[in-house]
């Protein structure tokens, strides 16, 4: 026995023919050569290096442009790398691939266990543990902790002395401590810090008043002579209003 095809019916199974060939070829053209990645660029990384940043996002030259999934690698990057705080990809057509990463910044060290020191940035992420360190950057005591995780901010049981270190951190940089020699920060007493430069102590006392201290605490270190040779406590709990300080030396 056999069937015949409407008129109507032919006209859907053309067309079905039609789009699916349609189909076919807009694969076999999305899947040419033609949009393997051929160049792949990457700026902002300093910390990071381009091997690392490329296994994270997972993608490679000659891997498919239209394939990449932009937002997965996005999320893999993040979690891999804790020095990327932000990861733009930019598909250039038809065959390149632009990252720009930023990345998160050291601002201390955190005395560990061995000898060693946890690395982290101005809000206490922990970025990277190592047993030295090179950077003119303060070393942080008197916080609490028993574990950590590498990306994360630090767990502390003293979460004050933590919050005012957060806010220490951030105007370290604002005032450009790193040029003191800024060596050691005691945040063990939140009410009663206490900073170390050169053979300088420096009671800062809580962080009332944090910006006020610190501007008067680097217009004090400009205008002493000798830094590295003088001794001496610098009170800052008491300051005034118009930036007065008591400084005793040392003999």
């Amino acid at each position: 026995m056999f069937y015949t095809l409407g008129s109507g019916s032919l006209i859907k199974l053309k067309v079905f023919l039609v789009l699916g060939g349609l189909a076919a070829l807009c694969l076999l053209v999305l899947l040419s050569p033609v949009f393997g990645i051929a160049k792949i660029s990457v700026t902002g990384n300093g910390k990071v290096t381009e091997a690392d940043l490329l296994s994270a996002a997972g993608v490679k030259q000659g891997d498919n442009l239209f394939s990449f999934n932009a937002g997965k690698a996005d999320k893999n990057v993040l979690k891999n790398l804790s020095y990327v705080d932000s990861v733009t990809f930019k598909k250039v057509w038809p065959n390149e691939l632009d990252i720009s990463i930023v990345e998160r910044k050291v601002s201390g060290y955190v005395k560990y266990m061995n000898g060693s020191y946890l690395y982290i940035d101005e809000n206490g992420r922990v970025l990277e543990v190592s047993g030295s360190f090179t950077e003119n950057l303060p070393v942080v005591v008197g916080l609490k902790f028993t574990k950590f995780s590498v990306g994360d901010l630090l767990q502390v049981d003293n979460k004050t002395s933590f919050s005012t270190l957060v806010v220490l951190t951030k105007l370290f940089d604002k005032y450009n401590m790193q040029d003191f020699s800024l060596s050691q920060v005691d945040v063990t007493d939140s009410q009663s810090i206490h900073l170390y430069v050169y053979n300088i102590d420096v009671e800062f006392g809580s962080v009332a008043d944090a910006d006020q201290k610190m501007a008067t605490l680097q217009a004090a270190l400009n205008n002493m002579p000798d830094l590295t040779h003088i001794r001496g406590v610098l009170d800052l709990t008491a300051i005034s209003s118009n930036g007065k300080y008591i400084f005793k030396i040392l003999t």
